[in-house]
């Protein structure tokens, strides 16, 4: 009886590491950080009024995307301050840069991956307040703060997009952002790759 009670605890003990263990690997892959840094290029055609295009190059840089906490963080500044705290809020993020060669210069505010059925599409907002050399009227419209870039890629990384200069955004029922209505049209974004 006394080797049955020592092979229990014995089996008691190994049970409790085995448990201890996988408590800690469960804790490792909740811990896991978000996909690393990435970087795409792309060629801006815009129709200037005639039969020729403006093209320029578009640089995209995500450090980072919206994680859950900070959608939940935006959810309950809706809910205290409305669409003004909201913006406040975004305001606050930093999670990557945009920019036009030789113009416009945006940080981004928000960033979010959403699968498709031969990709992922990607929804990326700033602040139209921090344009540089902007116009401060223009910049600061208050039905349309923000400037929106939406990517549709493939499973390599390669696709189209479109840059929408003037958008007003909302956020769905996880508090992620998303477009509501745009002012101006969208600028078409061709050759669009990721960064090796």
């Amino acid at each position: 009886s006394g080797r049955i009670a020592r092979l229990g605890a014995t089996t008691d003990f190994h049970h409790g590491l085995l448990t201890i263990v996988a408590l800690v690997v469960m804790t490792l892959l909740a811990s896991v950080p978000a996909p690393a840094r990435e970087v795409f290029k792309s060629i801006r055609a815009r129709i200037a009024g005639g039969p020729g295009a403006v093209r320029t190059r578009v640089s995209i840089s995500i450090e980072n995307y919206t994680t859950a906490e900070e959608a939940r963080a935006l959810l309950q500044a809706a809910g205290r301050g409305g669409r003004d705290a909201v913006v406040a809020s975004l305001r606050n993020l930093n999670k990557g840069l945009v920019s036009v060669t030789g113009a416009e210069e945006w940080r981004v505010n928000a960033a979010r991956v959403y699968p498709t059925g031969a990709g992922r599409k990607i929804v990326i907002v700033w602040d139209r307040a921090a344009i540089r050399g902007a116009s401060p009227v223009v910049s600061q419209a208050r039905e349309y703060p923000f400037g929106v870039v939406e990517l549709e890629l493939d499973n390599k990384g390669t696709g189209v997009g479109r840059l929408i200069e003037t958008a007003a955004v909302r956020l769905d029922d996880h508090g992620f952002v998303e477009v509501e209505r745009y002012l101006t049209s969208a600028q078409l974004l061709v050759e669009v790759e990721m960064e090796q």
